[in-house]
């Protein structure tokens, strides 16, 4: 079933009913607002379907079970960082209350106008303005939701998005900059945990404009950012290529290879690396056909001229593939074991529990550092026992 509508949804009921209605006013109103329920809920028929997301991606979900038994002690904030989400869609999306919505004035004297559910370094405002060509943080966002929504994470896990992309759903030339202004953003709302799954390569680094048209000084603009990130506690997970032919080690990714940046790869459920591999990334997860909802039709029509046919057959669901889905999932293994009180940070005891936290073997010659995929139980114990 679709998650529970807000009170805002249903604009024909606005407050208590007068005392003083006549009983065929009292049965006009109530006329009203069934309809107005039956407009909105049909016009929000191709929502996403929290229960449709679990039941389709049983190998994840089976994963965390150990959730169940843990001792949840605070809340967390996890940043996930690229393109355009749909907020109001997602129960793990909440909004920042002392910030009013949409009034330019920066509120909470964050340093950011209008950040009530996220921020998008487009426009430079709180907006979010939903995809149009894409939906992949979207599709992102959703499987992580389905999670926290099944382990009745909630009220413990709080997922803040944080848009990179030009509205046509395009790389932008000045990406450096909005990928280290963006850990800046997620920092600044607390996130403990933060999900990139972008990435630049050296070979289309050319592609994008840099920092006073140096490309070194936009790299150090960006590896500066994530130092700060780890100096204030907070851990970064970035994806790798989903070319399963790439070495990163001769060429790697930008920011998931980065120093401090913990990079995952993608695996299928027979074990095999799907994405690009190398001794400088970290670990392998779960990231092949991952069912996801990547958003509704109307509103990918609504500022690209075309048609999503394929969107419109599926009301959104798609069933996806990449290290850009194992990813934050593992981000969020690390937000739930952090809201369990564990204080985790970047250094190498974190990393080689990482890395020895495993399901299973990867038997093959182009692997990962740790050489088998990562287990979120096995690592939280690791810390717990």
């Amino acid at each position: 079933m679709c998650k529970d509508f807000k009170k805002e949804h249903f604009p024909g009921i606005t407050g208590k009913i007068p005392l003083n209605l006549k009983d065929s006013d009292l049965g006009l109103l109530m006329i009203k607002a069934i309809f107005s329920i039956f407009l909105v809920t049909s016009t929000m028929a191709s929502t996403n379907d929290v229960e449709k997301i679990i039941s389709s991606n049983s190998l994840l979900i089976n994963d965390f079970k150990y959730v169940r038994s843990l001792n949840i002690k605070k809340k967390i904030k996890i940043a996930v960082i690229g393109d355009y989400v749909h907020p109001e869609e997602f129960e793990s999306i909440r909004a920042n209350l002392d910030e009013v919505e949409n009034n330019g004035i920066d509120d909470d004297g964050n340093g950011y106008i209008d950040d009530f559910y996220g921020y998008d370094l487009n426009s430079r405002n709180g907006k979010l303005r939903t995809p149009v060509v894409g939906g992949h943080e979207n599709g992102i966002v959703s499987i992580m939701d389905a999670i926290i929504s099944e382990y009745n994470l909630i009220d413990k896990v709080e997922i803040i998005p944080v848009n990179i992309y030009s509205f046509d759903g395009k790389f932008d030339d000045f990406r450096f900059k909005k990928l280290a202004d963006s850990i800046d953003y997620s920092l600044a709302r607390g996130a403990k945990i933060i999900s990139i799954s972008q990435g630049v390569s050296l070979y289309n680094k050319y592609s994008f404009r840099f920092i006073d048209n140096d490309y070194e000084k936009s790299l150090n603009y960006v590896q500066a950012a994530v130092e700060r990130a780890r100096k204030k506690g907070a851990i970064i997970v970035g994806s790798i290529s989903n070319d399963n032919s790439r070495d990163h080690v001769k060429e790697p990714s930008i920011p998931g290879n980065l120093e401090n940046v913990l990079s995952v790869a993608n695996v299928d459920a027979h074990g095999v690396i799907q994405s690009g591999y190398g001794k400088n990334v970290e670990i392998a997860y779960y990231g092949t056909d991952i069912f996801v909802w990547e958003g509704r039709c109307e509103e990918f029509i609504k500022g690209f001229k075309g048609e999503c046919t394929e969107l419109k057959k599926t009301n959104g669901f798609k069933s996806v593939t990449g290290s850009s889905l194992s990813t934050p999932i593992v981000a969020l293994s690390l937000g739930i074991l952090s809201a369990t009180g564990v204080e985790i940070e970047m250094n190498d005891e974190f990393k080689n529990r990482l890395q020895s936290s495993c399901s299973r073997s990867i038997k093959a010659n182009r692997n990962v550092k740790s050489k088998c995929i990562f287990s979120p139980g096995k690592f939280t114990e690791s810390y717990l026992k």
